[in-house]
């Protein structure tokens, strides 16, 4: 957040430039805490199923599902904080949402 706010204009604070400065730098910890899980076998078993069907989901599906699905932001901010093409956050998000699905077909079934 507080990188976010250095790379701002200097003639004020610009709101959109706050939000996609923040959710990227979101994101850049989420990968960086995500390197961390990886490497200390940590789990996401103390969170809701739902949620947890989430964080098992590669980075960059899961980052589309969560911006557009969770979050409701528009396509093309999206792929500008995550540096992909529109299309690809609606294949990604897309993608996503169909794993989600099948995983709780599968729980379902059990």
């Amino acid at each position: 957040m507080l990188r976010s706010l250095r790379e701002l204009p200097a003639g004020g604070i610009d709101t959109y430039s706050l939000l996609v400065g923040s959710v990227a730098e979101a994101l850049r910890m989420q990968r960086e805490f995500q390197a961390i899980d990886e490497r200390s076998g940590a789990d996401s078993s103390f969170l809701p199923d739902a949620l947890g069907q989430v964080m098992h989901l590669a980075p960059l599906p899961r980052s589309c599902f969560v911006l557009r699905t969770l979050e409701g932001l528009p396509r093309e901010i999206c792929a500008s904080m995550l540096g992909i093409d529109a299309e690809a956050v609606d294949h990604h998000a897309g993608m996503a949402a169909i794993s989600l699905a099948e995983s709780s077909e599968k729980d379902g079934a059990r």
